[in-house]
C-alpha cells in the first residue's frame, strides 16, 4: 500500500506527506489496487493557488504553484479513508533584488494577485529581507485602494504584531483597521480598535468624538472628561456640552458651553426659554454679532416649534385623537416656513381625513401634496387613495383612471395587485348600476 508514502519524482526517494517541499516540484502518488473505489481530493490550499490533481497512467500528479499549506483527503467508496498535509516553500533562482523589482512592477500595475504571489516568494526565500515590512505596507495600500478589505486586514495585523513602530505609525495602521471594521459594520471590533488607539495616545479620542458609536457611550464620555480636565480643550467642551444637552442635563451642558461655544449657549437658553440669560449674554457681543445671534435664535425657536407641533400631531394621530392631530398639523401649515415639512403635513392630513372618511378634504390634500411631491413611494400611495376616494364617492370613471395609471406604471408590484382588485370592483359596480 502506498497510502502513507509519496514518490518524490525529483529525487526518486520516498518521503512522508508532512515533509516540506519546494514549489514547482511534482509529487506522484498511487492508491491501492484492491477493487475498491479510491479518490484523492485537495481539501485546502492557499487562497491564490490554482493547482489541481491530475491523473495519468493510473497515477495522481500534484504540482504546487504557491507556497503555503495544502491538505489532501483520500476517499474509499465515498468515505474518508486517509488525510495528509503538506507544506510548500518557495523555490527560485531569482535574486532578492529581482523579486523586489518584480513586486514593485506588479504593485504599480495594481495586480494584487501577482503582488501577493511575489511577496510570498520573497518571504519564503529571503525571510530576513529588510524589504518585507515595506512590502506588507504596499499590499495594505493596494488592497485598500481596490477595496479588498480582507487582504488589507490580514496584512495590517501581520505588520502590527511582527514589527516595532512609532506610536504614530501604529495608530495609522489601527485607524485603517477601524475603517475596515466600519465598512463591515462590526461595532465590537471598532470599539476594540478605539481602545487600542487611546491606550497609545489618549488625545486621539478627539478623532472619534463625533462618531455615533461612542457619542452616548458613558465610558468614552468619561475619557473625554478626564482629557478636558487636563487640557480645557474647547472642542472637547463642546462635545461634552452636546452630550449633556441631549440628555436634558442643562446645568452641566451650560458649564461646558460657557467654555466652548456661545452659539450653543444661546441655543441652550433659547431651548429653556431663559430670556434673562439671553439678555445677559447678548451684552457681551458686538452689534454685528447681535444681529446674527438674534437671527439664529429666531430660526432655532421656529424649528423647535415646528418639531414640537409635529411630534404632538404624530402622537395624537397614533392614539386616534384625530381632532388634536389635525389642529397641530394645521398649525404647521399656517405657521411654518419649512416648505418640505408643510408638504409632508399635506400628505399626513390627507391620510387623516381619509381615515375619518372625509373624502372631499382628503382628496383636496392628496392633490395639494401631488403638486409638490418628492417621495416616489408616497406618490403611488396618493394615486391609490385618490382612486379609492373616487370609487367610494361613486365617480367610477375617475376612479378607473387612477387605477389604470398604477397598473401601467407599476407592473408586478403589490400596488398593481391592489389596483386590479379595484378594477374588478368598478366593473361589478357599473354592471349593478
Amino acid at each position: 500500500m502506498f497510502l502513507l508514502l509519496w514518490v518524490y519524482s525529483f529525487s526518486s526517494n520516498n518521503i512522508f506527506i508532512e515533509n516540506r517541499i519546494m514549489i514547482g516540484n511534482e509529487l506522484i502518488f498511487n492508491v491501492p489496487d484492491d477493487n475498491n473505489d479510491y479518490k484523492w481530493e485537495i481539501e485546502n490550499k492557499p487562497f491564490f493557488s490554482q493547482t489541481f490533481l491530475k491523473e495519468y497512467d493510473g497515477k495522481i500528479s500534484f504540482i504546487p504553484d504557491i507556497p503555503g499549506n495544502y491538505e489532501f483527503i483520500l476517499y474509499k467508496n465515498g468515505e474518508k479513508y486517509s488525510e495528509k498535509k503538506l507544506t510548500v516553500i518557495g523555490n527560485t533562482n531569482d535574486s532578492e533584488k529581482t523579486l523586489i523589482n518584480n513586486f514593485n512592477n506588479y504593485y504599480n500595475s495594481k495586480n494584487l494577485y501577482m503582488v501577493l504571489y511575489t511577496s510570498q516568494m520573497i518571504t519564503q526565500n529571503y525571510s530576513n529581507s529588510y524589504y518585507i515590512k515595506e512590502m506588507y505596507s504596499k499590499i495594505v495600500n493596494l488592497s485598500f485602494e481596490i477595496g479588498n478589505y480582507e487582504t488589507a486586514k490580514d496584512y495590517i495585523n501581520k505588520i502590527l504584531y511582527r514589527y516595532k513602530m512609532s506610536n504614530e505609525e501604529s495608530i495609522g495602521y489601527l485607524y485603517k483597521l477601524y475603517i475596515i471594521y466600519d465598512s463591515l459594520n462590526n461595532k465590537k471590533k471598532q470599539l476594540e480598535i478605539i481602545d487600542e488607539i487611546i491606550a497609545i495616545d489618549e488625545e486621539f479620542i478627539l478623532k472619534f468624538s463625533n462618531e455615533n458609536i461612542i457619542k452616548n457611550n458613558i465610558k468614552y464620555i468619561g475619557i473625554l472628561k478626564r482629557y478636558y480636565e487636563k487640557t480645557h480643550n474647547r472642542e472637547v467642551a463642546s462635545i461634552l456640552g452636546d452630550y449633556h444637552f441631549e440628555n436634558k442635563e442643562y446645568c452641566q451642558a451650560e458649564l461646558y458651553y460657557r467654555n466652548a461655544d456661545k452659539i450653543k449657549l444661546f441655543k441652550l437658553y433659547a431651548h429653556t426659554d431663559n430670556e434673562d440669560k439671553i439678555d445677559e449674554l447678548m451684552e457681551t457681543l458686538q452689534d454685528d454679532e447681535k444681529i446674527e445671534v438674534q437671527k439664529f435664535i429666531s430660526e432655532y425657536r421656529t424649528k423647535e416649534r415646528d418639531s414640537n407641533y409635529y411630534k404632538t400631531a404624530e402622537e395624537n394621530y397614533k392614539n386616534y385623537k384625530f381632532e388634536i392631530a389635525e389642529l397641530y398639523y394645521n398649525r404647521i401649515i399656517k405657521e411654518s416656513h419649512n416648505k418640505e415639512l408643510q408638504n409632508e403635513v399635506m400628505y399626513k392630513l390627507a391620510k387623516l381625513y381619509f381615515t375619518e372618511k372625509k373624502y372631499n378634504l382628503s382628496k383636496e390634500y392628496f392633490e395639494k401634496y401631488l403638486n409638490n411631491y418628492e417621495n416616489e413611494g408616497l406618490l403611488i400611495d396618493c394615486l391609490y387613495h385618490l382612486g379609492v376616494i373616487y370609487f367610494e364617492t361613486n365617480k367610477l370613471d375617475e376612479s378607473e383612471k387612477y387605477f389604470d395609471e398604477i397598473i401601467k406604471n407599476y407592473p408586478l408590484t403589490l400596488w398593481e395587485t391592489k389596483a386590479s382588485i379595484y378594477k374588478i370592483k368598478i366593473k361589478n359596480k357599473k354592471e349593478q348600476n
